[in-house]
């Protein structure tokens, strides 16, 4: 089994099936025998057989058509359109016009660069979770779950990891419109479910959260715009996760005041 900081980071969906009569996966030949009739359970081998269902599907580096095209294309902006997710991302940098995930037509899969075709809602249908490790799989209720992981994505850096800057830009003060995507590793601890009993296609039935728990934050993220001066209030949560209202937070994150100040940051349940 591989921990959640090792092994590659895949997407493939295996699905796997006993063999025919069976009533175990799991066998241990005569010769694994030692002395006294137990066996080394080192050498039990798996008699399930297993089908790749699909190979793994990816955001694609940049956008293919339409305004943005060859500009860098972050993992965030490819699941835009799930509908756990579409609502938090409205008139976003993640999906600037939600009306672009209404159904297609049958053309836009075939050609992006029709006229009125847009390519997050030809997406939304190949989507899946991001190729990772360490995650959870489960079966129930007739579908199959994959939740979290340590996963591997596009993603826009933060400008307070940017040790000097990118492409001459300063390092706090980076435009948005200026590429600082780059491939990140990411924990997630979002939920996608398949409900064709092969793994083939996927829905975002929860999109977690990118900020931690309150109590995290209370341990970890606690600052001050002057910590020389102590009559000023401690603040809590990263700067970058301030917020107004709950729908200023990515995912299922709520916003709260936490500490002695009325500003507010984003807090996963």
């Amino acid at each position: 089994e591989m921990g959640i900081g090792s092994g590659k980071m895949r997407n493939d969906v295996w699905i796997g099936e006993l063999t025919s009569g069976s009533q175990s996966s799991w066998r241990v030949d005569d010769r694994y025998f030692v002395d006294g009739g137990n066996f080394n359970p080192e050498l039990i081998r798996s008699d399930m057989r297993w089908n790749l269902a699909t190979p793994g599907r990816v955001a694609p580096a940049t956008w293919p058509a339409g305004t943005k095209y060859s500009l860098p294309l972050t993992n965030d902006e490819w699941i835009a359109c799930q509908d756990s997710i579409k609502d938090r991302l409205d008139y976003t940098t993640a999906l600037p016009d939600p009306s672009v995930c209404d159904e297609p037509p049958q053309f836009c899969h075939e050609d992006l660069n029709h006229p009125g075709c847009h390519a997050q809602g030809v997406w939304k249908k190949d989507n899946m979770w991001s190729p990772r490790r360490g995650l959870g799989a489960v079966v129930a209720n007739s579908k199959i779950y994959v939740i979290g992981g340590q996963a591997r994505e596009y993603a826009r850096i933060d400008d307070s990891r940017l040790v000097g800057g990118l492409g001459g830009q300063k390092r706090v003060e980076t435009v948005k419109e200026h590429s600082t995507i780059r491939e990140d590793l990411v924990l997630k601890n979002d939920i996608w479910a398949s409900s064709d009993g092969k793994g083939e296609t996927w829905e975002l039935v929860n999109p977690g959260c990118k900020d931690p728990q309150e109590d995290v934050l209370m341990q970890t993220e606690i600052w001050s715009r002057n910590h020389s001066d102590r009559s000023v209030p401690k603040f809590v949560g990263s700067i970058g996760s301030k917020c107004y209202m709950s729908s200023d937070c990515y995912g299922v994150a709520e916003c709260k005041a936490l500490g002695k100040t009325p500003e507010k940051v984003c807090v996963c349940p």
